[in-house]
């Protein structure tokens, strides 16, 4: 069945192992980053070497949350 494929490539996309280096040099924005699926996301891709841009409505949680990603004063702007 479709759907089947469809839900299995989706979960196998999710499982696969973290690549380091595999964004360097790549810019993502993430937003609703502060929290949940985009705090999530958004530490996956620093950890594989993106840099990230953190956005959420609350200020105050979206500067924590990017002072706490990895590699976080490793770069310079």
């Amino acid at each position: 069945m479709p759907s089947q494929r469809i839900t299995r490539g989706i979960l196998g996309a999710m499982n696969k192992a973290e690549m380091p280096g595999r964004f360097d040099g790549r810019t993502a924005l993430v937003v609703g980053a502060a929290t949940g699926i985009g705090w999530a996301s958004a530490q996956r891709l620093a950890r594989e070497g993106c840099r990230v841009l953190v956005a959420d409505l609350h200020i105050e949680d979206a500067q924590g949350a990017a002072a706490r990603l990895p590699g976080v004063g490793d770069r310079k702007s």
